[in-house]
């Protein structure tokens, strides 16, 4: 999966830029008279990477390169004039920096160097760009709650970016209608645009440089968007071999105890990860500085979720029996149950009068054929907890149970290598591998299923949003006499390499 990925993007390069993460330099040279200066030498080098990019100005003394995200040198020279040096342009994702040269008359031997910065205004195009860039994706730090960091969290850091997940609406739009490109390739699916289902397709936080989001006034070259348009970029091997490693750690040893929690729940939560780049370098073989780079990203996630208690009713095991004669209400009074065949009319006025069952006991010869076979399922339920018989504690509240715990483990890796054939021709392969899944943990006994009053084999069909690998947990519904439900969680057991989630419904059958 990961191979053909990178086959797709290694392909994208050919095309000329269309829907592209590249950058523009463009601009006009003169000389100190305002004439234009036709075939001037324009040289644009990437200061991490010494890459260069050459055009010559036109006719009309204009130029444009073409280039990637980052920070540039550029160099503009012409014979009878002083060469021009502008060190410091800074090129974002998909954006365009003009940047005009005076030329002095001169030698080529000689240069001037300007120092004032480009214009931050851009001229060249009537979209409405807002551009994070890589200081602030790098340092800014992103909450880590309950899943793996995502580069869409970085949105909220922009003006035209409102909403989260499936609600993120951009430029005013509609939310779930923008697009978004990494490199040049969209990431989206082909369902509405949502940032947790289309963050599968990119690469972890680190291994992205800096982004671009578009609004009001993108070309159209960016289709399937509306209101606006994300574009990414990844991050790329320089000359200096660079690499780090991270952990963010949540963990519920220093956590505190919620007011009404009886205890801490468990939440055991680790991100963490590395990233490696630089130029290849295979010795006394190939030396790829200035000419072929590498950068590599892993991140791991792994979280371990409990819930605290969760209190219910049950019926107590001589319930089932018929025997009521410990059910009482708060104050210890006895509450009767009344015989159904008993009833009659109230001789002291309007209405029907019951007679209640002898000692609060119904007879085992008053239960229908069915109740009789669905309470076996029920009496695996017993009091957990409560009080002394004939009191409210031990018929009321005398069940605690945990909702389960949650174990999130994914993984997300990346390589990017980049080649310079020539000024005009590069290749790069870029590909990324996400592996998710969601086990759960058991939270009450396994039930047994049964055909009559037989046990048997029990098999499970579900009804899920995606398609289910692996074996789903067993779910039994067992509704007692008292018209009480019970759901019965068994435990999981996928298969080897699968898990089940536990969305959807589930029925018991026998085979």
């Amino acid at each position: 999966m990961s191979v053909r990925h990178g086959l797709i993007l290694l392909l994208a390069v050919a095309p000329a830029f269309c829907q592209t993460e590249r950058g523009n330099i463009t601009g006009q040279v003169r000389d100190s008279t305002g004439s234009v200066v036709p075939g001037a030498q324009v040289v644009a080098t990437q200061l991490s990477t010494n890459l260069e990019t050459k055009a010559q100005s036109s006719s009309a003394g204009e130029y444009n390169l073409s280039v990637t995200p980052g920070v540039y040198g550029v160099t503009v020279s012409a014979p009878g004039f002083k060469r021009y040096v502008r060190n410091g342009v800074t090129v974002a994702v998909a954006s365009t920096v003009r940047l005009d040269a005076v030329l002095e008359v001169g030698a080529v031997s000689e240069s001037i160097e300007v120092r004032s910065d480009v214009s931050q205004i851009q001229t060249e195009s009537a979209k409405v760009s807002s551009a994070v860039q890589n200081l602030l994706v790098d340092e800014l730090p992103l909450v880590v709650s309950g899943a793996m960091r995502s580069p869409f969290d970085l949105t909220t850091l922009t003006p035209e970016s409102h909403g989260s997940g499936t609600t993120i609406q951009l430029g005013g739009g509609q939310a779930a209608a923008w697009s978004a490109t990494i490199d040049g390739l969209s990431v989206n699916t082909n369902r509405a645009a949502d940032a947790v289902e289309t963050s599968y397709n990119t690469p972890s936080v680190e291994a992205i440089t800096e982004f671009t989001i578009d609004t009001n006034g993108f070309k159209a070259e960016y289709g399937q968007a509306g209101g606006g348009v994300m574009t990414f970029s990844s991050k790329s091997g320089t000359n200096n071999p660079h690499g780090e490693g991270y952990d963010f750690l949540r963990n519920d040893d220093v956590d505190a105890r919620g007011f009404f929690a009886r205890t801490r729940s468990v939440y055991k939560q680790n991100d963490f990860g590395a990233t490696l780049g630089g130029p290849v370098y295979l010795p006394k073989i190939y030396n790829g500085k200035n000419r072929t780079f590498f950068f590599l990203s892993y991140e791991g996630f792994r979280q371990r979720a409990g819930s605290n208690g969760s209190i219910f009713s049950v019926p107590t095991p001589e319930m089932y029996k018929g025997d009521f004669s410990k059910w009482v209400d708060s104050k210890g009074n006895l509450l009767p149950i009344y015989d159904p065949a008993t009833t009659g009319a109230n001789p002291a006025g309007s209405g029907q009068i019951r007679e209640p069952f002898p000692g609060n006991q119904v007879p085992l010869s008053s239960f229908s054929t069915l109740a009789s076979q669905i309470i076996p399922y029920a009496e695996q339920v017993t009091p957990n907890r409560g009080g002394m018989p004939g009191t409210i504690g031990y018929v009321q509240n005398n069940y605690i149970t945990t909702g389960g715990n949650m174990v999130s483990p994914d993984d997300k890796a990346s390589v990017k290598v980049d080649h310079t054939i020539h000024n005009n021709h590069r290749l790069g392969f870029f590909s990324i591998l996400t592996v998710t899944a969601r086990n759960w943990a058991p939270a009450l006994p396994a039930c047994r299923c049964r055909c009559g009053m037989a046990p048997r084999r029990c098999t499970t069909s579900r009804s899920t949003g995606s398609p289910m690998i692996g074996r789903s947990r067993r779910l039994c519904s067992i509704r007692s006499p008292l018209a009480a439900t019970i759901s019965l969680r068994s435990r999981l057991r996928p298969t080897k390499g699968t898990t089940s989630p536990p969305e959807g419904t589930g029925r018991a059958s026998c085979a």
